[in-house]
Formats: C-alpha cells, sequence, structure tokens
C-alpha cells in the first residue's frame, strides 16, 4: 500500500504546525497581564493560537473528504468557514466549562446519593465510592461522548459553512463502527498521550531520565498528530485514497 504524496504532505504540515502551535501555547502560559499591553498582547497570542488550529484541522477535513483537488485550496475553503468554526469552538468550550461547574458539585451530590442508596435501598455507599462513580461518568462524558458528538459537526462546518450546523445535514450521522473507532482513536491521541507523559520511570541518573523524558515525549507527540489525522481521516470519509495518487474523476 503505497501513501499518497498528499497525504504525505499533509502529516508533515501537521507534524510541523502542531509543534509550532504547542510551542505558542507554551510562550503564551509564561505571559505575564501586569498592565493592558501585557493582557492586549496575551489575548493576541491566544486568538492567533485558537484561530490557527482552529485553520489547520478544518483544512485537513475538507482536504481529506476529496472536494479539494489540492491542500492550498482546501486551506482556502476552511480559512473562509473560520468564523462558523469559531462560534462552534465557542460553543463546545461553554459546554465543558458548565461541564467543570457540574464536577464542583460532586461532593454534596456524593453525600446525598450514598444517604438516599443506604438508608432507602439498604445497600452500604460511601461519599468516596459515589463521587468515584460520577467521576468516571463525567470522564466518559468527556472524553468520548462529546467527542463524538461534536466532530462530525466540526467536519461539516468546515466543509460547508454555516449550513454545517443544520440538523438536516447531520441526521444521518455516523454508524457505530465509526463511533468506537473515533473513541478508540481519542484514547490514543489525547488520553494516551497525557498518560505517557505524566509517567516517571525510576531512574537515577541525569542522563537516563532526559533520554526517557525525550522518548516519552516524542512518542506522545507523534500519537498526538497521528490520533488526530487519523479521526481527521476517517470522518471525512477515508478520502483521498492511499492508493490513488490522483483523485480525477474517471470517465
Amino acid at each position: 500500500m503505497r501513501i499518497a504524496p498528499g497525504t504525505a504532505l499533509v502529516s508533515l504540515v501537521h507534524l510541523v504546525a502542531n509543534a509550532l502551535l504547542l510551542l505558542l501555547g507554551y510562550y503564551w502560559l509564561g505571559l505575564s497581564e501586569s498592565n493592558a499591553f501585557h493582557l492586549a498582547w496575551s489575548f493576541l497570542v491566544i486568538a492567533v493560537f485558537v484561530a490557527t488550529a482552529i485553520w489547520l484541522h478544518g483544512a485537513t477535513f475538507v482536504y481529506f473528504d476529496g472536494h479539494e483537488d489540492r491542500l492550498q485550496n482546501a486551506a482556502k475553503l476552511a480559512l473562509r468557514h473560520l468564523p462558523p468554526l469559531s462560534v462552534l469552538t465557542l460553543i463546545s468550550v461553554v459546554i465543558y466549562v458548565l461541564l467543570w461547574r457540574w464536577t464542583r458539585s460532586f461532593a454534596h451530590a456524593g453525600f446525598l446519593i450514598s444517604s438516599y442508596v443506604t438508608m432507602t435501598l439498604r445497600i452500604p455507599a460511601t461519599p468516596a465510592s459515589v463521587i468515584r462513580t460520577l467521576n468516571g461518568i463525567f470522564w466518559f462524558v468527556r472524553w468520548i461522548v462529546l467527542p463524538v458528538c461534536l466532530i462530525p459537526v466540526f467536519a461539516n462546518v468546515a466543509k460547508r459553512g454555516w449550513p454545517g450546523f443544520y440538523p438536516k445535514l447531520l441526521r444521518a450521522g455516523k454508524k457505530w463502527v465509526y463511533r468506537i473507532e473515533v473513541a478508540i482513536l481519542i484514547l490514543c491521541a489525547i488520553w494516551l498521550p497525557f498518560r505517557l507523559f505524566a509517567w516517571r520511570p525510576e531512574f537515577k541518573a541525569f542522563a537516563l531520565q532526559m533520554a526517557s523524558f525525550l522518548l516519552r515525549a516524542g512518542l506522545a507527540y507523534l500519537l498526538f498528530v497521528a490520533g488526530l489525522l487519523a479521526i481527521e481521516r476517517l470522518t471525512s470519509a477515508g478520502r483521498p485514497d492511499f492508493s490513488q495518487p490522483s483523485r480525477a474523476p474517471s470517465p
């Protein structure tokens, strides 16, 4: 199986662009907001970071959909659809913020639920066990349910603009096989790299510690980029084909 030159180019672009975005995000985290100028600069940096990330992945969805002949054309179309993509991103952020605020009530909810289960159902339950269960549900919703639901919408908006929000375009949806595949890829692209990066092997020598860090960071980054590319290609119907160097229509 031979990888098409265009797909190799997209992969190279993602390897470089995502690395630059991560460096930009790291730079933004170190910015001070001591006065109005620094606050405005901080806002400008984060705005460029978000807009570039949206544009990069929106263009990838368009390219893999097979409607564009070149990556440059896909980038132009995604750039025109940047306003609706930004609105969708803002909606997603609001949903996640609301979920995060809901988790702050877990302590009180754990006490009430454990009391009800113990007193009414006669099943021993502690607030700690209830909180662990609620955290597990929240983890599943945050890492699996929401991304699987939002990614096809993002792809539709990237390709169609504002009409991509319309329920009629999303009614057919994706098959359950697709949802399971995307869920696995999300774990490989986001959750697994975090776990790998947070792992701390027991090495006494500084050289071994540094080598372990570089190896884990490099592997985590490759998993991140490869997983996102796989999700975007799978969501956009798997085009362009790996076996075809060109998408020219057959007579």
